[in-house]
């Protein structure tokens, strides 16, 4: 058995816009968002991030454009597809696997915080509810993603996102 090698991720960013939950066909929640990670200088990395079960309920019911967000121990995921004209693409995401992997850091400028409390007896909630986080692997077809077909060997429930997503990845027109 091989040893297995870092791979984490931190960030600090707003929301491009609103988290979007969704279901997969096994009743999985599922939301993904993007992240804008200020560079200085009034630039940005703009970072698809992708987040499961309850943590993406409660992601979606409390965080919203613009709010400040911190992901936490995230994992890198790269993905590769066939693209409708013939080339492969890959797709590099943020994983948040773990329950502390999203917080919320401050809501955009001007907006009353009232929901603090409700977000804090929610976010108890969830920790002490006990989830899988693990993804179990699924058959997938050869169904046409992005105009293409899906190449990646590492076929799980996290792959039905791009299923859902039909000529977008997160909030981004690709």
């Amino acid at each position: 058995m091989g040893s297995v090698d870092l791979n984490s991720v931190d960030l600090i960013g707003r929301l491009t816009k609103d988290p979007v939950l969704r279901q997969t066909s096994n009743n999985k929640s599922v939301v993904t968002f993007n992240i804008a990670v200020n560079k200085g200088n009034e630039q940005a990395d703009f970072i698809p991030i992708v987040v499961w079960n309850k943590q993406a309920e409660y992601v979606a019911k409390y965080f919203h454009q613009g709010d400040k967000i911190s992901v936490n121990k995230g994992r890198l995921s790269t993905r590769t597809y066939d693209a409708g004209d013939g080339s492969k693409r890959t797709v590099i995401e943020v994983i948040a696997a773990n329950f502390n992997g999203v917080t919320l850091v401050s809501k955009k400028k001007n907006e009353n915080i009232s929901v603090q409390s409700n977000i804090t007896n929610e976010k108890e909630e969830v920790r002490n509810n006990s989830f899988n986080n693990e993804f179990s692997t699924n058959e997938i077809s050869d169904e046409a993603i992005f105009g293409g077909k899906y190449v990646s060997e590492n076929n799980s429930e996290e792959d039905e996102l791009f299923k859902m997503n039909t000529g977008t990845f997160g909030n981004f027109d690709w």
